[in-house]
């Protein structure tokens, strides 16, 4: 499975870096993010408890980087297995300093290949590329609002320091029950085509409609 795809952001290229570096940063990004912990100076360790469809329990894994450069990218390992199968992926990350509309930042470019087996592989190709497209998207949203909240101006080149009381206080990741809604909404949007969108929720409409209905005659 290829996941690749990259982001504009507009903070400075070292801002960025340094959040990628930071353990809590990349926890907050994370829905049901029990542990994430830096073991030793390129390796992270971390423990997931997610609840997405049938893939359910606690996930363990690590996240091995190699040729660091900074602050311009690095190639990565990544190694995580749980009750619903396991993932297995080498790549890289890049970060470009660029302009988008006039506005200064960077570009953060990711390319993994990646190996699934289990349960999770029964999904389908199909299913499997679209998800990880959506995951990546949404995590790439998760690391946005730690930058934004670390670097309210968008132009600061220092990572600010913790005990700062008036920085405003970092986002929390979403909730299991909000990203998995987001990530089956992703879905639907990149597999089902928007005429069968429409009379799907056209559908979803009528029958929460008729639901109602009959649950409101029922206690007349």
């Amino acid at each position: 499975m290829k996941i690749q795809g990259e982001r504009f952001l507009p903070f400075p290229r070292q801002a960025v870096w340094d959040a990628l570096m930071d353990p809590e940063v990349l926890s907050r990004t994370l829905p049901g993010c029990q542990k994430l912990e830096r073991r030793d100076e390129t390796t992270f360790e971390g423990q997931l408890q997610v609840a997405i469809g049938p893939v359910r329990g606690a996930f363990r894994g690590t996240l091995a980087m190699s040729e660091l450069a900074p602050p311009e990218g690095y190639s990565m390992r990544l190694d995580g297995q749980g009750p619903s199968g396991f993932l297995k992926g080498e790549g890289g990350v890049e970060l470009v300093e660029t302009e988008d509309g006039g506005a200064s930042g960077t570009t953060l470019r990711y390319d993994l290949d990646a190996q699934v087996g289990g349960r999770i592989a029964g999904v389908g190709q199909r299913l499997l590329d679209s998800s990880a497209k959506v995951i990546a998207g949404q995590g790439l949203d998760g690391l946005e609002r730690q930058l934004a909240a670390r670097h309210p101006t968008g132009d600061s080149t220092e990572t600010p320091s913790r005990s700062d009381d008036a920085l405003p206080e970092a986002p929390a990741a979403p909730s299991q029950a909000a990203f998995a809604a987001a990530v089956a909404q992703g879905v639907a949007r990149d597999l089902i085509p928007p005429h069968v969108r429409l009379r799907l929720a056209i559908a979803v409409a009528f029958a929460l409609g008729l639901a109602l209905g009959l649950w409101l005659g029922g206690g007349a």
